[in-house]
């Protein structure tokens, strides 16, 4: 029969032994020296100067002084002198400080290697529970690669789940980007974590992006034609997508500007002013974004019903007026590369009834009507152009024409009136007929200097031409 334990070599005690107590103590100071390993050190080679009775080290290879020989056993101090043990494969201890864990594989003493497959849960400096099992308190987290790239995996369940990253204040909302109820990416804000905007929506079967809240800085894209509604009890806080005062704009400038806001594409914005007398001086400040038409509308049958005080185009605006009646000074106004064509229009107003800058104006085939409170006709500057063949132009009683004449052209303008009629109160019609100068052109087919209505000849000076 062995003397010793197998596993520890604890010392047996035998039969008729003499001193029992003595093998009973070596076996007792085995066990204190090997259970509930607990090391100070596992780098030292040689032991330290001043141990305290019940250190435990392990020592580092190869050992030297009173440790010489013993590297990788267990040594311990009982207060007088060093005790070794050669340890066994699977032994483990910890290490003080930090009570790092190391295990012997039978040749060397390694790093305890933690299973972390399956946890329930686990916090980092924070406390991990049922629906946060991964619970991280830092300054920062950092994932990085490992060589190449590197991604961040959120999946669900199914498209009516969640899968999206939450930022809170305070542990309140205030914004969440994902996939949350279907399967449309989105961003949202809100300014009190249950009041929830959707700001930006991206749909997965076209890639198109959507503002649902609009942006200063980004345009609506059309699909289809739109339609503004402008009524007189309507409100510019509306959307003007309705004929109603619920929906309808206030204002005619507030519809243009809302059209000039958009992406058109090919598609047409028209507006439609209902009756009323708005008294507004409109400007278009530039051309719809695409290839669409800006259609301002009033009552064709009867401008009268729809009257405002002037529109201004300006810098490449394109547009077609129909079905108003102007009550301002110089009622339709182009200018700097601007395009407007006129249909049923009423000019009621004073001064001239069209004006063009480097601009054209366009009412071939259209009626007008000039009201007696006009004195010129059509006033034309810089290169403008006046393309009014074929259409109607009827005279209230009283009209006197300016000094300058019912047209006046110069600086290489052009009108063109081959076909144009003349109808109301021709006859009683007063003032010069034309002024054309500075190699302009007033082209009526050879309809004759008598062809514009008034009382005295027009003049031609300076390279104009009246053909």
């Amino acid at each position: 029969m062995s003397q010793t334990s197998p596993v520890l070599s604890l010392p047996f005690l035998m039969p008729s032994q003499a001193q029992k107590h003595v093998t009973h103590n070596e076996a007792l100071l085995i066990l204190d020296a090997v259970s509930q390993l607990n090391v100070r050190d596992l780098s030292l080679s040689a032991p330290p100067e001043l141990p305290d009775p019940g250190d435990r080290y392990i020592v580092a290879e190869p050992g030297s002084g009173a440790w010489a020989g013993h590297g990788t056993e267990l040594a311990f101090w009982d207060g007088a002198t060093w005790h070794f043990f050669v340890p066994q494969s699977g032994w483990q201890a910890t290490v003080d400080p930090l009570g790092q864990g190391v295990r012997f594989d039978g040749t060397d003493w390694l790093p305890v290697q933690l299973d972390l497959q399956n946890l329930p849960a686990l916090g980092i400096a924070a406390t991990a529970d049922d629906d946060n099992r991964l619970t991280v308190a830092s300054a920062a987290t950092l994932l990085t690669h490992v060589g190449a790239g590197h991604q961040v995996k959120v999946n669900k369940a199914s498209a009516t789940d969640t899968a999206s990253l939450l930022f809170q204040t305070n542990w309140s909302g205030r914004a969440e980007m994902g996939t949350a109820g279907g399967d449309e990416f989105a961003i949202k804000v809100s300014p009190d974590g249950s009041q929830w905007l959707t700001a930006l929506s991206v749909t997965p079967t076209t890639g198109q992006v959507s503002f649902p809240q609009g942006s200063p800085m980004l345009r609506e894209r059309l699909t289809a034609p739109r339609s503004y509604y402008v009524r007189p009890d309507g409100a510019d806080s509306n959307d003007g997508l309705a004929d109603t005062a619920e929906a309808g704009f206030l204002t005619l400038q507030h519809a243009v500007d809302q059209a000039l806001a958009l992406d058109c594409g090919p598609h047409d914005v028209q507006i439609q002013l209902a009756a009323g007398a708005y008294g507004e001086e409109v400007v278009l400040q530039g051309p719809l974004l695409g290839s669409g038409s800006l259609l301002i509308t009033g009552h064709a049958a009867d401008p009268t019903m729809v009257t405002t005080a002037r529109i201004l185009a300006r810098r490449g605006a394109v547009a077609v007026v129909t079905g108003l009646q102007f009550t301002g000074s110089d009622g339709l106004q182009a200018e700097t590369g601007a395009r407007i064509h006129a249909a049923a229009l009423s000019f009621a107003g004073s001064g001239a009834a069209m004006m063009a800058t480097d601009a054209t104006l366009s009412c071939e085939g259209e009626s007008l009507s000039i009201g007696a409170g006009i004195d010129t006709l059509a006033r034309l500057r810089q290169r403008a152009r006046l393309e009014a063949g074929g259409g109607s132009m009827t005279l209230a009683s009283g009209i006197t024409w300016g000094s300058a004449g019912g047209i006046d052209l110069s600086e290489f303008s052009l009108a063109g009136l081959s076909g144009v009629t003349f109808d109301g109160d021709t006859a009683g019609c007063s003032g010069p007929r034309y002024q054309v100068a500075q190699n302009a052109i007033l082209q009526t087919n050879g309809a004759g200097s008598s062809f514009i209505p008034g009382s005295v000849a027009g003049t031609v000076t300076s390279g104009g031409q009246y053909l």
